[in-house]
């Protein structure tokens, strides 16, 4: 293979790593009620499930950046009965494990190893309810996998960006009603 041909192989090769590198993590579902007045909704309130339990510290960031990612978004937020909107969300953290094979090559054959590799997931199941008609207008879900992160250092940039990537596809303020 020539020089060039080698330079070329490589800054493809690059350019494919990075752009993996920058890929969004999370694995995000959504489900929109396409006939909802989207237009007519200016305010919101965020609400965590379960309500009696006291909010974790990784719950009140969550709030937090429902709250950011509404408010970017040209809503209002509005902590009473009043509001338009009521974003409600639960979390979920499953634990499991996944079964490993591995073919090893030997001198005489194959010998194949079994292991068993913990997993661990963390999902956000949000609703967006219209509080006057009682329906759910928007539903997502953001799953991530935990095996690598530690909990006690997570940031609110952090919750932010994934609560906006989260909501990217709930539809924006209108301001013409």
């Amino acid at each position: 293979m020539s020089k060039c041909a080698r330079y070329i192989a490589l800054s493809v090769f690059c350019v494919l790593l990075s752009a993996c590198a920058s890929a969004p993590s999370h694995d995000v579902v959504f489900e929109l009620n396409k006939k909802a007045p989207f237009s007519s909704y200016r305010t919101f309130t965020v609400q965590s499930v379960p309500e009696s339990h006291p909010l974790s510290p990784i719950r009140i960031m969550l709030v937090r950046g429902m709250n950011n990612a509404m408010k970017a978004k040209g809503y209002r937020e509005d902590d009473g009965d009043s509001a338009d909107l009521l974003v409600r969300f639960g979390t979920r953290i499953e634990q499991g494990g996944r079964l490993t094979e591995e073919q090893i090559p030997f001198e005489k054959g194959l010998r194949t190893r079994y292991g068993l590799e913990p997993l661990m997931e963390g999902r956000v199941l949000v609703n967006i309810v219209d509080m006057r008609e009682k329906r759910v207008v928007w539903k997502g879900e953001m799953r991530k996998p935990l095996n690598q992160v530690d909990l006690s250092n997570v940031t609110q940039d952090q919750v932010d960006a994934a609560m906006s990537e989260l909501l990217a596809s709930f539809p924006p303020h209108s301001t013409t009603p």
